[in-house]
């Protein structure tokens, strides 16, 4: 993460997507002791997102582990950093979410209403549910709709389930 992230900004960060302010200071004390050294916000905030991933991992628990990789690919694009890599494994554990429950066979794709013209063209496209885990055709590396970025889109297409 970058440096320049504040503290409260990466509190109020990692309380936004349920995970309490608690996790921030323990994991800056063990950063701390571990490095001998003050972490910065943002090295704290990433400690505690990567421990979030590893329990959600532990615990099946896809759809959180799918909102923080977009929590991550959120933050990571406000830091001007490319953010796709982590956007697909957002894309990737909601579909997990559909697999584990066993009641779905086919996803649609949904985009928002102001997508780029790359993103319109994957509107309401279906696929069943082993080929959108293993093609990812969203989120689109084409998509040119930025966010916090004003050289790179940064895709919101979602996948719905067909039923």
């Amino acid at each position: 993460m970058a440096s320049n992230l504040s503290e409260n900004t990466a509190i109020r960060f990692l309380t936004n997507i349920q995970i309490p302010a608690k996790a921030y200071s323990e994991a800056k004390s063990e950063l701390q002791l571990k490095f001998k050294k003050e972490p910065s916000p943002g090295d704290v905030a990433w400690s505690v997102l990567n421990d979030s991933i590893l329990e959600c991992s532990h615990e099946k628990n896809y759809q959180k582990l799918s909102s923080v990789y977009y929590s991550m690919a959120l933050l990571l694009d406000k830091e001007g950093k490319d953010a796709f890599t982590i956007r697909q494994q957002s894309a990737k554990w909601g579909l997990h979410r559909y697999l584990a429950a066993g009641l779905v066979q086919d996803v649609q794709i949904l985009s928002a209403r102001d997508s780029c013209p790359q993103c319109k063209k994957l509107e309401g496209k279906v696929f069943p549910l082993e080929e959108a885990l293993q093609k990812l055709p969203v989120p689109s590396r084409a998509c040119s709709r930025p966010l916090h970025q004003k050289t790179r889109g940064f895709c919101r297409c979602t996948y719905v389930a067909v039923v």
